[in-house]
């Protein structure tokens, strides 16, 4: 299940693929169900790819996406931001 939730942990968007299927193949679909106010998008490791990071740069949201162990460049990031990720796995 891949899903979006706005601040509070409310769904915005859910969608549903194969198990074993990487979760940025499906990030376009999630970022166009988001409003365009959106200020940020917190993901975990899974969405950093330059795609995806250029995507969310291109909404003009925040980045929240950890790098990856392999990134030559560590992305700093807002780390309370980051702790409402969970909001989104409590969610789904």
């Amino acid at each position: 299940m891949h899903a979006a939730a706005d601040a509070l942990g409310n769904p915005v968007y859910v969608h549903f693929s194969g198990g074993q299927e990487a979760d940025g193949k499906h990030f376009e679909r999630i970022i166009e169900s988001l409003p365009t106010e959106v200020k940020a998008v917190v993901g975990d490791k899974g969405y950093d790819t330059n795609a995806v990071v250029e995507r969310m740069e291109e909404h003009e949201a925040e980045v929240v996406v950890p790098s990856k162990k392999n990134c030559t460049t560590e992305r700093v990031i807002d780390k309370n931001l980051y702790q409402d990720r969970n909001k989104v796995e409590r969610f789904s």
